[in-house]
């Protein structure tokens, strides 16, 4: 049954608006930050003992809440790439004799996943992954290794290629796309550059200059355009991480020359960049991912092995420690959120027993009313009420996000449910 109009929905539509516009006007509260639940994502064989049990690491995770990455066989073995559908157990890709290791670095909402393959007597190459087997995504002329670490949903995959032997490059960004890699490091005009990310406009990010110790600048190339992002708060190497669909970017700043040097978050939007800071108790900070929301996720560290080590989340323009939003009793302290989809969920990696790692999934656990996903009932939410205003399409559930009471008509009562957690 499609929508049509319902009697007197003008009315109630206006006395609705008055109503919450006099409850605004009367008390504004802060916008509240998520709650999340933890799952803890294990890999690789079920008993390692006498060895620790093998560590895994997140790295992306799609709109579906599918999580890639990789584990370390037994601690002690070489890497295996996974999958995590939401089952009890993690999907290792199974790889053919020919490829020795593998690690997994982003998956789209098609479910194709990029990384890294290590090839027995040959090196290091970008891989393609659409669940029937490994696509080994070659070199350039001249080139010995190369990795891809992120894919649209265009199928457009970038990373970098290059040659550690002769150094010409050392290392320089590709993007592959219909079966093709191309190199875009002669358009950047930089020694080496590196790609991290791409969003669904083809819109590339990374780094360009010379390395990490000697001077870099990060960038966003867009159709042979690059636009150099500069540096932030005496910085000599920035690096862009990732840019979400709108073109807000992060990453991380370098200050100070080795040995001693501080590690900033930043994030660069239209124009402006700005450091994120650190968290206190800690050193250094890095942004990891963004998503279309403006959602940042990344993690604050410190040399001092009693100092801060956690994950991050970015709300209103304040660090807040992952950890300090979960339940107590998790057994889990989680390190770094490595990516974060349009749902909020992050994904990365933490420590259980003391010294384990393990893969994350944290999922917010939403207020009801929280129509739009910012873990906050406000104007926004009252609004996509109004517009949702009457009964729902069949099929319901679950046609109607704002049919808070469940009977597939939003109507005064679903109105009422969601003042009540207005804030």
């Amino acid at each position: 049954m499609k929508r049509g109009p319902t009697q007197g929905v003008k009315g109630q539509h206006t006395r609705l608006a008055l109503c919450v516009l006099t409850i605004v006007s009367l008390a504004i509260r802060a916008q509240a930050q998520c709650q999340y639940e933890l799952t803890i994502i294990q890999a690789g064989p079920p008993n390692c003992d006498p060895l620790p049990p093998s560590p895994t690491f997140g790295n992306g995770i799609n709109e579906s809440a599918q999580v890639v990455g990789f584990y370390r066989v037994c601690a002690l073995g070489g890497n295996e790439a996974f999958l995590w559908d939401g089952g009890p157990d993690a999907i290792t890709l199974t790889r053919p004799p020919s490829i020795s290791s593998a690690s997994a670095n982003d998956i789209n909402d098609a479910g194709l996943i990029v990384g890294a393959i290590g090839l027995a007597g040959i090196g290091t190459r970008a891989f393609l992954h659409d669940g029937n087997g490994f696509l080994n995504l070659g070199t350039l002329p001249g080139g010995n290794i190369s990795r891809a670490f992120a894919i649209n949903s265009l199928e457009q995959i970038v990373g970098w290629w290059g040659n550690t032997v002769v150094g010409d490059p050392a290392r320089a960004v590709f993007l592959w796309q219909e079966g093709e890699m191309t190199d875009l490091g002669a358009q950047l005009g930089t020694p080496n550059s590196e790609a991290n990310d791409i969003n669904d406009a083809g819109q590339i990010v990374g780094w360009m200059g010379m390395s990490s110790s000697e001077g870099g600048e990060a960038f966003i190339w867009d159709d042979g355009q690059i636009t150099p992002l500069g540096q932030v708060g005496g910085s000599y190497f920035t690096n862009a991480e990732a840019i979400n669909n709108v073109a807000q970017v992060v990453g991380r700043a370098t200050t100070g020359k080795f040995p001693v040097t501080g590690t900033r978050a930043f994030l660069w939007d239209n124009g402006q960049m700005t450091d994120l800071g650190i968290f206190p108790g800690a050193e250094r900070s890095a942004a990891r991912d963004i998503n279309d929301a403006g959602q940042i996720v990344g993690q604050a560290w410190s040399l001092d092995p009693r100092g801060i080590d956690a994950g991050l989340i970015w709300h209103d323009g304040t660090m807040i420690d992952l950890n300090a939003l979960m339940p107590d009793g998790t057994g889990v302290h989680v390190r770094s959120a490595t990516a974060i989809n349009n749902h909020g969920q992050i994904t990365g990696y933490g420590v259980v027993n003391v010294d384990d790692l393990v893969g994350v999934l944290l999922t917010p656990i939403r207020p009801p009313g929280d129509l739009d996903g910012d873990c906050h009932v406000g104007i926004d939410d009252f609004l996509m009420l109004l517009a949702l205003w009457g009964p729902c399409e069949d099929p319901c559930p679950p046609s109607c996000t704002a049919d808070l009471d469940g009977d597939c008509n939003v109507g005064i009562v679903d109105f009422l449910l969601l003042l009540a957690n207005w804030g």
